[in-house]
This record gives C-alpha cells, sequence and structure tokens, in this order.
C-alpha cells in the first residue's frame, strides 16, 4: 500500500522555513506598482505600516520616495 505524503510538513529548498520577511527586491517593485499605478498616499502610507511590522530594517524615506515618484530633485 503506498503512503499519502503529508503536504503540510513537506518544504522544498525553495520554501524558507520560518522566514516570511520580504526582500528588498519585494519592496522595490511594490513601489514601483504604487508609482506606476497612482494609488492613493493613504495605501502607500498603510503599507509602510505592514513593512515595518514585517522588517524593523525597512527604510521608510526610501520607500516613500519611491513609490510617490519622488526623483530627490526639488521645484
Amino acid at each position: 500500500m503506498r503512503q499519502k505524503k503529508n503536504v503540510e510538513t513537506s518544504i522544498t529548498k525553495s520554501q524558507p522555513r520560518g522566514n516570511s520577511m520580504m526582500s528588498r527586491k519585494h519592496y522595490r517593485k511594490i513601489a514601483e506598482l504604487f508609482k506606476d499605478t497612482a494609488v492613493p498616499t493613504a495605501t502607500i502610507e498603510g503599507f509602510i505600516e505592514i513593512a515595518k511590522e514585517d522588517n524593523p530594517r525597512f527604510d521608510v524615506v526610501k520607500f516613500r520616495a519611491a513609490a510617490m515618484g519622488w526623483d530627490g530633485t526639488t521645484t
């Protein structure tokens, strides 16, 4: 008789264990999406709060600038 595989405990190399933190690559893609789709500022600020909980080293200033399309110049 063939045994069933326990899906809940089956972890492959591509699935990190216990590390749900997003990477810089994730944050960059999200900021780009926010900028390109002109999401409301409240949405960006809400995501910033989530990101700060996920990653204590999250750079709010850099993310806000990227998500809102700021290029560092003043007009």
